[in-house]
């Protein structure tokens, strides 16, 4: 998750931005946005390419200022059309956003366009950003790193391609064999393709991947330029037992069971997506159960593996700063307290290896911790001052207050008939439709007829404490081993417990313990040793947990299936030409969100909805795997305990 080195940006007649570390200019400095359409999105047969379809996918080598995106955008709106835009882009140099807007300042026309954007515009962080505008109906999937080893990452089909690096002689990278094999397999037959270059070995390397390339006039100054289409697809598929599915976007009638904030977002997702979608909640309104505390911390989790954790994280931050609803309770930023010399050396090696951007994350010293934090802190520790809490349950209804959702009613059967699903509330059917989607946590199993989630339940509780004089002026939260949030109304809230516990369906798991109560105590203690709290009420809740502490989200399958297939697996992945993945049709999960549903929702609708839509997946092809349903399944097979 390091940042990306800068392009090194210079200025061409104070318009024209110019990377000196190239010593090429991002676009002509005669009429940029003349040569972008041109040569791009007029080369690529758009705004008549939306016509006749659901959803459109342009694929990008070099995002650079971005102006190819927002020309695109404006096309799109402007057609008035019903197709979605998918866009994805690599950019190995990225701009800050103070930069991009001094660019926006000459793209006449833009301007709107230019002001959307830069709201959303993610931090300097290697790998995948997903980006979603216009309602949900523009979705930019922005990936800082170099192109091959991004790409490769994606699995999607792509209509059409701009090939927009800056010249093959002044950056060679991007116009490697290796980049345009991905080009290649990523393409749908037909797919168009369009560059300013003429070069001949680009023309050939194209070709070479089943590209049909011809010459065409050249914008401006240059004489030619290349265009062409894709007629041989040679696609390969890796680790088939995680295919997903690619298909033609069609709306569907869908039912979310559960109103939580994973079912929350996750219908909110499908809904901006186009689908008809119903809400079905037991209790008699959302976010009453695992989403029901009255705060949630958005912080990551900081670890040297730069995993998912971080990634969900920044998705959420920017998220939850761009929602229609005002989410953000107290003042931002939370401070992690280093409690013992493990944490010392763990926060140290955290700030050599960049783990998050410098905007993200700052090292404080004991005394620089207790002058931010408002009291003595007991150490040094690592401050983010973009993290922040919210009110889970407050969430949830706000998010599904204009929605479909039908409260009080429990489901109880999941079945097909013909080619529709069927939800029963007991005898009666409630729901009949095309795509189900289960985010009842860890009861899926009393639903799921077909195969094995690998659940764990972790009872937490929360203790609500008076505050005293000293722990009054806590300015931000304190984590570190658990949690304390400032005082509101005289009262601090501290947690959570982590309690294993046998039975998701057995429910005294809600009620408040004493021996709880006393976890938080040395919670407490490990921020204040030496000062006593009155301990006022709590509240119980239950984590949905996996064995690998990673979320569940995608599609349901089938497990005599998945072992008949795959069983020779365990004498190695090459061990036969296995077949790609099979799912039942139309029904899908997420789940496992454990202690961070509030952090990894909002990313992990967008991933289940691209399985829905069947379009690119916004995170890189590795997380999405990590993800899988059936990855537990898979590690049993190789174990050849199925």
């Amino acid at each position: 998750m390091s940042e990306l080195a800068s392009p090194q940006l210079s200025w061409k007649e104070n318009k024209t931005p110019v990377s000196d570390r190239f010593d090429d200019v991002y676009f002509s400095a005669d009429d940029g946005i003349a040569e972008s359409l041109y040569v791009f999105i007029h080369g690529c047969g758009m705004p008549e390419a939306f016509e006749g379809k659901n959803a459109f996918t342009v694929g990008e080598t070099g995002f650079g200022t971005g102006l190819n995106f927002l020309l695109t955008w404006k096309e799109w709106r402007e057609a008035k059309t019903d197709c979605q835009l998918h866009y994805i882009s690599v950019e190995a140099f990225p701009l800050s956003k103070e930069e991009l807007a001094q660019a926006y300042q000459t793209f006449e026309g833009l301007d709107e366009y230019g002001e959307e954007f830069l709201k959303h515009y993610p931090v300097n962080a290697a790998g995948f950003h997903h980006i979603v505008l216009d309602e949900g109906r523009v979705k930019l999937t922005l990936m800082f790193g170099e192109a091959a080893e991004m790409f490769a990452q994606v699995e999607g089909e792509v209509d059409a391609w701009y090939l927009d690096g800056f010249a093959p002689s002044k950056n060679p990278e991007m116009w490697r064999a290796e980049v345009f094999e991905q080009l290649g397999r990523l393409s749908k037959e037909g797919a168009i393709i369009s560059t300013f270059t003429a070069a001949g070995f680009v023309k050939r390397g194209l070709q070479a991947v089943g590209f049909e390339m011809r010459k065409r006039n050249g914008y401006g100054r240059k004489r030619e330029s290349l265009i062409g289409a894709l007629k041989v697809s040679n696609k390969q598929l890796k680790n088939k037992w995680y295919f997903k599915p690619l298909k033609s976007f069609v709306k569907q009638k869908i039912a979310v069971i559960g109103g939580g904030i994973a079912g929350a977002l996750t219908a909110r997702r499908l809904l901006q997506d186009g689908h008809e979608v119903v809400i079905f909640e037991r209790n008699d309104q959302a976010g009453l159960e695992g989403s029901g505390n009255r705060m949630g911390l958005i912080k990551p989790r900081v670890s040297l593996d730069r995993g998912f954790n971080i990634k969900a994280y920044l998705s959420a931050v920017s998220f939850y700063d761009n929602l229609d609803i005002d989410v953000w309770k107290g003042p931002r930023g939370i401070f992690e307290l280093a409690k013992d010399s493990a944490d010392v050396l763990r926060h140290k090696m955290v700030m050599e290896k960049n783990i998050l951007p410098s905007s993200e994350i700052r090292h404080l010293s004991k005394e620089e911790a207790s002058e931010m934090m408002g009291t003595e802190m007991q150490g040094g520790g690592l401050w983010f001052p973009n993290a922040g809490y919210v009110e889970p349950s407050n969430l949830c209804q706000a998010l599904t207050s204009k929605m479909d959702i039908r409260t009080g009613v429990t489901i109880t059967k999941i079945s097909k008939q013909d080619d529709q699903w069927q939800l029963l509330s007991g005898e009666d059917i409630v729901f009949e439709g095309d795509a189900v989607v289960m985010a009842t946590a860890g009861e899926n199993a009393a639903l799921n007829d077909y195969c094995d989630l690998a659940m764990r339940a972790r009872r937490g509780q929360v203790s609500y404490v008076k505050a005293t004089k000293q722990s009054e002026k806590l300015k931000y939260p304190l984590t570190g081993g658990g949690y304390l949030l400032p005082c509101v109304e005289g009262e601090h809230i501290i947690g959570a417990t982590f309690e294993h516990w046998k039975d998701f369906f057995e429910k005294s798991y809600t009620e408040v313990t004493e021996v709880s109560h006393e976890k938080n105590r040395e919670k407490l203690k490990t921020f204040f040793p030496d000062m006593e709290f009155e301990f006022i009420c709590g509240r119980a809740s239950m984590r949905a947990m996996t064995p690998d502490h990673n979320p569940i989200v995608g599609p349901i399958y089938s497990k005599d299936w998945y072992v008949k297939e795959y069983s020779a697996f365990m004498h190695g992945p090459r061990a036969k030409n296995f077949a790609p993945a099979e799912y039942v049709e139309g029904l899908y999960v997420i789940c496992g969100l454990g202690a961070r549903g509030m952090q990894t929702a909002p990313l992990l609708a967008d991933v289940l909805s691209s399985y829905i839509a069947g379009t690119h997946c916004p995170v890189e092809n590795r997380y999405r795997e990590m993800l899988h349903p059936a990855r537990s399944l898979m590690r049993e097979i190789k174990k050849a305990k199925p």
